[in-house]
């Protein structure tokens, strides 16, 4: 009987083994689904992701490399068309404009938009926190009755409660984005980035700008 069970027990722990690099190959496959989706969608050029993703990693790179910066600081960044979005918390208002002086100076950085807040460094639960509400916030989005509008092409960031949202979008569309998102149960108050642009489609490609 010992044995029998201890063979159930191998062929158990083989079979969710297996399911776990299923799902995982799974998980890849949509993430990457998700990818090509956002790119085909967003009214940036191809390019101008790849810039932004590139700025964003210089950014971070930076800050790290910075001994007295990274440890006083928490800090996330986003990209968007050149611009730098610096969330997050830094130890003084010192450590806070030297980081915006040091990201100022990276090649490629058009604008900085610095919202570090002055104080110790957010928690995981924190943190947690406002990812959920980033989630329900793009959730909120599907509710903008807009032709042609299209909620993946608003970047949605939250911290410290503030939501920030980011896109090359119509007046219009702004607007609407804004209204649903300040709804929206747990927002501290809506910040918005947007690039205002009165016909955002004549600027598409196809499929991108």
């Amino acid at each position: 009987l010992t044995q029998i069970f201890a063979s159930m027990m191998k062929k158990m722990l083989s079979l969710a083994l297996a399911a776990l690099l299923l799902q995982g190959c799974g998980m890849l496959l949509v993430g990457g689904a998700a990818t090509t989706a956002g790119v085909v969608h967003d009214r940036r050029s191809t390019g101008t992701i790849i810039d932004d993703n590139a700025l964003e990693l210089k950014v971070l790179n930076t800050i790290r490399q910075a001994k007295t910066l990274a440890d006083n600081s928490h800090v996330s960044v986003t990209g968007y068309n050149g611009m730098i979005l610096l969330t997050g918390e830094a130890y003084n208002e010192n450590i806070r404009q030297h980081i915006t002086a040091a990201v100022e100076r990276i090649p490629g950085v058009r604008q900085v938009r610095n919202q570090l807040v002055i104080g110790r460094r957010s928690t995981f639960m924190e943190r947690a926190y406002d990812s959920k509400q980033t989630a329900k916030v793009k959730s909120a989005l599907l509710d903008v009755k807009i032709a042609g509008f299209d909620p993946t092409r608003v970047k949605v960031v939250t911290e410290h409660g503030y939501t920030y949202l980011l896109g090359i979008v119509s007046e219009e569309e702004a607007q609407a984005a804004v209204d649903i998102a300040r709804r929206v149960s747990g927002v501290k108050e809506i910040v918005s980035m947007f690039e205002i642009t009165p016909n955002p489609a004549a600027t598409t490609l196809g499929g991108n700008i």
